[in-house]
């Protein structure tokens, strides 16, 4: 068991950095400031999902929670621009 827990912790660590990136394949098609205003997460997801739709046909290589991951990192506010 104590075997286990050093590889899962690294993993549980790192995945996330494993999924950056592939958020840009959304903003391919989507601007999430527009098509997504007044969504929910759980209802971009639900669209997301639905791998009959033919563009996100490559989402369902994608576990719940990666998918999800992504929709939430899309989700965040951008940064509001400083001042120079």
């Amino acid at each position: 068991m104590k075997k286990m827990i050093v590889p899962l912790a690294f993993a549980c660590l790192f995945a996330p950095a494993a999924w950056a990136g592939d958020e840009e394949a959304c903003l391919d098609c989507h601007i999430p400031e527009e098509d997504w205003v007044g969504l929910s997460a759980e209802e971009v997801y639900k669209s997301a999902a639905d791998t009959g739709i033919k563009r996100h046909k490559d989402n369902g290589q994608l576990s719940e929670e990666q998918l999800k991951a992504i929709i939430e990192a899309l989700l965040q506010p951008a940064p509001a621009d400083q001042p120079g």
